[in-house]
């Protein structure tokens, strides 16, 4: 998608959006280890207090899945019961109990000259995080990039807006009480796709998360359209939202069943998960430059 084929109403959105999140970060980059820790404890605290609102806006999420005819494990990885909230809440706990990475000295030299050099982690600025229908994404992402110093632009899946809302708000709560910029953590409010390609315009390159977690899918499914009153929209009409009328339309991949994990080179995966990754890269227009095919830093392609 070109910058010509955003709506003028989404790109200004997300560019404001991005200018909020450059202000945030700029002062959560100086945030001492205590502020950012309070921040995390406060989060897990609202996500709990707010454990009914959340259930009931993952409700209403479900209620519109399952009448798409949704398949059950998406069903399942959409649903928000009391454990999975207590889970999202214990995460950022224990977020908040790993050390801070900011200032960590990485390595240390002389040059012969007597030059010291030293390599010290920094916070990268904004980051962008682009996932589907798993809500409890929004606090495990948001608090890691927060611990790190980074703001963060979240942009769920339409199937879990509603649930994600809810749980951003939490989120920004527990900023706000810790005296943390808000818009450190901020959740596109809308589920037009166009917003995708205004976060993507203008990155050379992507990076695909957790390749490995779909090799034991028979299909795979990816919504490329929505049909909203018998027309099918590219981008997602504002209007569909508020009285539920659109249905999402899906192109399918034959999955690969084959264990991708610990693969370093794009030549060695099967070929339905190059197809699917070559798709990817169509549609951004941008190219897939790390794909991790792991938990472990070494189980990374890079091309």
């Amino acid at each position: 998608m070109t910058i010509a084929e955003i709506p003028e109403n989404t790109a200004t959105l997300m560019a404001a959006m991005g200018r909020q999140a450059r202000r945030a970060a700029r002062e959560l980059a100086l945030a001492g280890t205590d502020e950012k820790n309070a921040a995390l404890a406060n989060m897990a605290e609202a996500l709990r207090r707010q454990a009914p609102a959340i259930a009931a806006a993952n409700a209403s999420d479900m209620a519109l899945a399952e009448s798409q005819g949704r398949a059950a494990a998406f069903l399942d990885r959409l649903k928000l019961n009391p454990g999975r909230i207590e889970t999202m809440a214990q995460s950022l706990e224990v977020i908040a109990a790993l050390p801070d990475p900011v200032g960590r000295i990485g390595a240390q030299w002389v040059r012969p000259n007597g030059l010291e050099i030293s390599r010290i982690s920094v916070p990268i600025g904004v980051i962008g995080i682009i996932f589907e229908s798993r809500p409890n994404v929004t606090a495990d992402a948001a608090g890691l990039c927060m611990k790190a110093g980074n703001a963060a632009i979240l942009r769920s899946g339409s199937d879990s807006l509603r649930s994600a809302q809810a749980i951003a708000a939490c989120l920004r709560e527990g900023l706000d009480r810790a005296g943390l910029p808000v818009d450190s953590v901020q959740l596109v409010p809308i589920a037009d796709r166009a917003a995708v390609g205004a976060m993507l315009n203008g990155l050379d390159e992507l990076a695909v998360t957790k390749l490995d977690v779909l090799d034991e899918f028979e299909e795979i499914q990816v919504c490329t359209a929505y049909k909203v009153r018998g027309k099918s929209w590219s981008t997602f009409p504002a209007f569909a939202v508020e009285h539920h009328d659109y249905q999402p339309e899906y192109r399918t991949f034959k999955g690969w069943k084959t264990s991708t994990v610990g693969i370093t080179s794009f030549d060695d995966l099967p070929q339905e998960a190059r197809d699917y990754v070559r798709f990817i890269e169509e549609e951004t227009e941008t190219r897939a430059a790390i794909i991790s095919t792991g938990p472990r830093r070494e189980e990374t392609i890079l091309r």
